[in-house]
């Protein structure tokens, strides 16, 4: 009777341990993986977290043409928002779909012609590479009034190389729509311009750039110079960004400021 009172304890705790492991084990998702080429996913808020509920839209197209892939946010039940980041973060995306298939037999037939001019030239089985667009979001951030979205984008539509571009959202969540640096920020364009003139004057001319009319127009106090800014993810700064050739040669790449709010 002893060992039977005994054995009674072990017996019960080893029931519970197995029923505790079996719930795990069935709780634990399966993540499901699709072979479309158009695909929705879900994907963790980055830090810190937002307040809009998103998912990220996968789109990619590889034909002889043009190999492309995007991966851009969509907010459900939020048609104004999502409108901004179709006219923002996706404008030259859908501008290359409309134009890459036209633009691309042009440029191939315009080089295969001036192969054939060249002697001992193989022109007609000449292809050149398909045109590429690569675009990602890169970090959402938040104030209690903003919503802040920074788009990386990567073109090639022949020529020595591709365009490497950030393109940016800043979204009104009081107003739901876009708003410009100055609303932001609450600066002149004349402010801004004199802060990012000085700031990348200083560093451009310690790397050897002399090209001072370029930078002038590049940082030329109009809407257009300086549409492209983000909030940082601690919400404290605002970065300035300057893509390639806006004040220098595309070898500095794309160039930034960072201004405090």
């Amino acid at each position: 009777m002893k060992k039977l009172l005994f054995a009674l304890p072990v017996l019960i705790a080893g029931l519970f341990f197995f029923s505790c492991v079996s719930s795990e084990q069935e709780s634990t998702p399966v993540e499901e993986k699709t072979d479309t080429e158009e695909t929705t996913e879900e994907i963790q808020e980055p830090e810190p977290t937002i307040s809009y509920e998103y998912k990220i839209i996968t789109e990619s197209d590889n034909t002889y043409y043009l190999d492309s892939e995007i991966h851009y946010p969509q907010f459900p039940n939020n048609d104004s928002l999502n409108k901004a980041v179709e006219n923002s973060l996706l404008e030259t995306y859908r501008r290359v779909l409309q134009t890459a298939k036209t633009d691309w037999e042009e440029e191939n037939e315009a080089r295969r012609m001036s192969l054939a001019e060249q002697p001992d030239s193989e022109s007609s089985d000449y292809i050149m590479p398909a045109f590429e667009y690569f675009g990602s979001l890169e970090q959402i951030a938040e104030t209690d009034s903003l919503l802040s979205l920074t788009f990386d984008e990567y073109t090639y539509l022949g020529g020595a190389h591709g365009s490497p571009c950030i393109v940016t959202l800043n979204y009104s969540k009081e107003e739901n729509r876009p708003v410009s640096i100055s609303e932001v920020t609450g600066m002149t364009l004349d402010e801004i311009s004199y802060l990012c003139y000085d700031v990348l004057l200083e560093r451009l001319s310690s790397d050897g750039f002399t090209d001072l009319q370029w930078l002038q127009t590049g940082t030329e106090p109009v809407p257009e110079n300086f549409s492209t800014f983000a909030l940082t993810e601690d919400g404290k700064y605002f970065i300035v960004y300057f893509n390639p050739y806006q004040v220098a040669p595309y070898a500095y790449g794309t160039l930034s400021v960072m201004i405090e709010l």
